[in-house]
């Protein structure tokens, strides 16, 4: 089952909501309050969590979207761009 770590701009209504939906979410707020974030994302890589981040977060006004970031090796990113942009390209 896949974990998820909550930064802490995700609001506890949030969290609690996901949590009765069965789903095993932590808060840095509750964990690592006032954490950089390259402590939060070293924790989410540690623990194998998917980091919840509000969109806002990374300073975009509009909640129209939604965003998905990868960290594995670069190499990987690579094909996976160049695979990406060849279908874009039909």
């Amino acid at each position: 089952m896949t974990k998820y770590l909550a930064n802490e701009n995700i609001p506890m209504e949030s969290i609690r909501a996901l949590r009765e939906e069965g789903f095993d979410v932590r808060s840095v707020r509750k964990i690592l309050p006032g954490a950089a974030d390259e402590e939060v994302l070293r924790s989410s890589l540690e623990e194998e969590r998917v980091l919840l981040v509000q969109g806002t977060g990374f300073n975009w006004p509009h909640p129209d979207h939604f965003r998905v970031v990868f960290l594995p090796h670069e190499e990987y990113l690579r094909e996976a761009m160049g695979r990406i942009g060849r279908f874009l390209e039909r």
